[in-house]
């Protein structure tokens, strides 16, 4: 009787072995080397800064913003679309800056997990509420 049950039990967990679904609950962030894109400061609100690449996503694991402008509340709006300012068949990612005071800086994410998710093909842009934009950095990695 014992080898009967233990011969069953070894059937049934062969199959629920075979059976398994892999999980991948790796963050890309995490796992693959970051490419980096510069801010520059006071330059043009409203940009591209990542071209995206057909059937890949990007993965914006941290952002690096510092506001040096005093009396201006520069707000920063991130998309990921098509066109010239991502806006066509665009999504908001997020938007950052806006009360921060002169000298001040906004650090977003570590680099160890994705902070924004990019539209498949999508590139990624930046709008600006005034001239003058933050400037800083963007890690992140296109899977």
């Amino acid at each position: 009787m014992k080898a009967l049950l233990l011969a069953l039990f070894g059937t049934f967990l062969m199959a629920a072995v075979a059976n398994a679904q892999p999980v991948n609950n790796e963050d890309d962030c995490a796992t693959y080397q970051h490419l980096s894109v510069a801010l520059a400061a006071n330059a043009t609100p409203t940009q591209k800064l990542i071209s995206g690449q057909s059937g890949r996503t990007i993965y914006v694991c941290a952002l690096h913003l510092s506001q040096n402008v005093a009396g201006a509340t520069p707000l920063i709006t991130f998309y990921s679309g098509t066109g010239t300012t991502c806006l066509t068949g665009g999504t908001t990612l997020g938007a950052y800056g806006g009360g921060a005071a002169a000298n001040s800086t906004v650090n977003v994410g570590t680099g160890l997990g994705t902070v924004m998710t990019g539209n498949l093909s999508g590139d990624l842009c930046t709008v600006g509420n005034t001239a003058e934009i933050p400037q800083g950095s963007i890690e992140y990695v296109i899977r």
